[in-house]
């Protein structure tokens, strides 16, 4: 597949290698500080289901950020190890750009001026917390309280191999509810296939690329057909603690970076075209990649690259009210003269009928877990296993 762009950066303007905040690659090459100009994200609530979060790092002073709950330990908080891999996801999307870098700069986020509620679904026994609920019922649970508490968009950095029957049901509640629900895809080579509940009809899968819009060498070999859209998830500052100590210039790969991209990038889009259903939020989605790609979806990127640009510069009401990846072809046009999935229909049910007593999903931090930290290892995943990259940025 040829090269596309992610975004055009402002004319004359490379891309940082090694800047912060606002200069990092990935936040130029979205056409983020354009972007900004239009719409911040306000009014938009996005609930983010994943680890405990650190409230306290400087990217979220003075941000609209709530822990709600955590349906495995007492507290849906903590610090550290336990809380690398939500506190990164979330800086991502609602960072204040203010941290722990020269001049003190710091992650700035895709939507700094979005809702914020995170839910915490950690299985992690090594870090102290109790959990017995099957994995996959406890993210059922935790997308269901989303929903009831009005999130308009679920960013869900996590998942397994298999769904469990509470699973499908949650998703195919928050769907019918206008939620838009994005999800990483997983991570190759431990991952095989599209996780769930990235591979669930009707939600959002999102794989990574480079600075160069290329495919990222472990994006999953198996089901990528349910690619939806890719962003940025190599090289990604993402923040990350150091032992206990926030570092935000701690760097990452994969696809827990990427998909709140996708997810503060939609909340941009929602905040300046509130009518918009989130059915039309993912046609607008996929009919506008970056680059000069034409409409059409592949194995590699899905329906291409997020490019915030060209989803803020139309209106997403002029799609068809269908979610088109459930259950049929998205419309070719917006007057929707292709077939299209029901609107509120019944998605093909994720998870077989073997499932419906529970499974082992082991939940995992699709990306994430390879966070590069100056100076240390330390990574955190939500399954009972940890990877490391060596190396660091200076």
């Amino acid at each position: 597949m040829g090269a596309q762009a992610i975004a055009s950066p402002a004319a004359g303007r490379p891309l940082a290698d090694d800047g912060y905040g606002k200069d990092s690659w990935w936040y130029q090459a979205m056409g983020l500080a354009e972007a900004h100009k239009i719409s911040t994200g306000k009014g938009v609530t996005i609930a983010v289901i994943d680890g405990p979060i650190d409230l306290s790092v400087p990217e979220l002073k003075g941000q609209d950020v709530k822990a709600v709950k955590s349906f495995c330990s007492n507290k849906p908080t903590g610090t550290g190890a336990i809380a690398n891999h939500a506190t990164s996801v979330v800086v991502n999307i609602i960072g204040n750009g203010k941290g722990t870098t020269a001049g003190g700069v710091g992650v700035a986020g895709v939507a700094p001026d979005a809702t914020v509620r995170t839910y915490s679904v950690d299985d992690s026994a090594r870090e102290g917390l109790q959990c017995t609920a099957d994995p996959g019922d406890r993210l059922g649970e935790a997308i269901d309280a989303a929903v009831n508490d009005g999130a308009q968009i679920i960013n869900l950095s996590v998942g397994g191999p298999t769904s469990t029957k509470q699973l499908d049901e949650a998703l195919l509640q928050a769907l019918q509810r206008d939620v838009v629900v994005v999800a990483a895809a997983g991570n190759g080579p431990e991952d095989k296939a599209v996780n769930y509940p990235a591979a669930y009809p009707g939600v959002v899968a999102v794989a990574a690329v480079d600075r160069h819009a290329q495919p990222w060498k472990n994006n999953v070999e198996g089901n990528r057909e349910a690619f939806v859209i890719s962003a940025a998830g190599v090289d990604l500052q993402t923040g990350g603690f150091d032992g206990n100590r926030w570092r935000s210039d701690a760097r990452a790969d994969g696809t827990s970076g990427a998909a709140p991209l996708v997810a503060g990038g939609l909340a941009l889009v929602r905040a300046k075209y509130p009518d918009a259903s989130a059915n039309q939020l993912i046609q607008h989605l996929i009919h506008n990649p970056g680059g000069t790609r034409t409409f059409g979806k592949d194995l590699e990127t899905g329906y291409g690259v997020i490019s915030v640009p060209k989803l803020l510069a139309s209106d997403p009401t002029r799609w068809p009210d269908v979610n088109p990846l459930v259950a049929g072809e998205a419309a070719a046009t917006p007057d929707g003269s292709a077939t299209a999935g029901q609107v509120n229909g019944t998605p093909v049910s994720a998870a077989g009928e073997a499932d419906e007593g529970g499974s082992s999903m082991g939940l995992l931090a699709s990306g994430l877990g390879l966070l590069i930290v100056v100076g240390a290892a330390a990574a955190f995943i939500l399954s009972r296993r940890r990877s490391a990259v060596g190396g660091g940025h200076g």
